[in-house]
């Protein structure tokens, strides 16, 4: 099993990948993944299986749906940022349903301030040119 440390480092080292050509979907988590898509949650599975985590982000996923309901399956899903913790796995519903079926977009968070917003770690954020990889402050 990898590091919390080795997963964020993993995630650190894909800061600024981008889509070539722009707008495309097609970078090398893509390429590794194998599949051309919105990349968001291929690159959380990306950096965890580059740091020895799948098993601790609940496996493989390009679905940010149905990575959450893996979760929930574990028994490790929570509403809200109470108790979340550097490492963990974040999802996000943009129209604050809070409903698993609406999740739109997936990160690692990187740091978690007593503001009550973190520091996250994203790919296929940041739409200029096609999604890239970004570290964004969330609430």
């Amino acid at each position: 099993m990898g590091t919390v440390d080795g997963m964020i480092a993993v995630a650190r080292s894909l800061l600024g990948t981008g889509e070539n050509p722009p707008e495309s979907n097609h970078n090398k988590i893509t390429k590794w993944y194998g599949h051309d898509a919105p990349w968001c949650d291929m690159a959380i599975s990306y950096e965890a299986a580059h740091s020895d985590n799948l098993r601790a982000v609940c496996g493989k996923f390009a679905w940010t749906v149905e990575h959450a309901k893996a979760f929930q399956r574990a028994g490790r899903w929570h509403y809200g940022l109470g108790g979340a913790r550097r490492g963990d796995v974040v999802f996000f519903d943009w129209t604050g349903t809070r409903k698993i079926n609406n999740i739109d977009h997936v990160g690692l968070i990187e740091a978690v301030h007593s503001d009550g917003t973190i520091t996250t770690l994203e790919g296929n954020t940041g739409k200029i040119g096609g999604g890239q990889f970004l570290r964004r402050k969330r609430t």
